[in-house]
């Protein structure tokens, strides 16, 4: 994704609590980026169909996210994502089509319609909040869009 891009369509969906995170796995300690988001779900049934449903979002976008829910009185169902083989920028014809883990438009169009299908369906609960940001859109921006990831 090109700096504009991000500005586009990620910034969006930062200023509604979605975050990019460096994730480290036992392959990548360093880790790579993810898009990260939280929601606050109404009760234990409404998050039982909104799993039915983001299973089958996965299936028909052939996207896979990693996702957990904490039951709680409200339960919250956090969610982060990445496209496995993402190709790298500047993309340069002819040359090498080196590709690595990182946020794509991809990404950001799951994070989309997976936000707009848990409001549609109401399963979000109204007074969903906005988790605290640990650093500045421009931070974020500088990271996710050097040429190191």
């Amino acid at each position: 994704m090109e700096q504009a891009e991000a500005q586009e369509f990620l910034h969006p969906l930062f200023l509604r609590g979605w975050r990019v995170e460096n994730v480290s796995s036992e392959k990548d300690e360093a880790g790579t980026p993810h898009l990260c988001g939280q929601f606050t779900l109404k009760n234990a049934s409404r998050t039982r169909k909104a799993m039915a449903d983001i299973i089958k979002l996965m299936e028909k976008e052939k996207h896979d996210i990693s996702w957990s829910v904490t039951l709680k009185a409200r339960p919250v169902l956090s969610v982060k994502m990445q496209t496995h083989s993402a190709r790298r920028f500047p993309v340069v014809l002819g040359q090498s089509d080196e590709t690595r883990a990182n946020v794509t438009l991809r990404d950001v169009r799951f994070a989309t319609l997976l936000e707009n299908m848990l409001a549609e369906k109401a399963y979000i609960h109204d007074e969903n909040p906005k988790p605290p940001r640990s650093a500045s859109w421009d931070v974020i921006l500088a990271k996710f869009t050097s040429n190191d990831h």
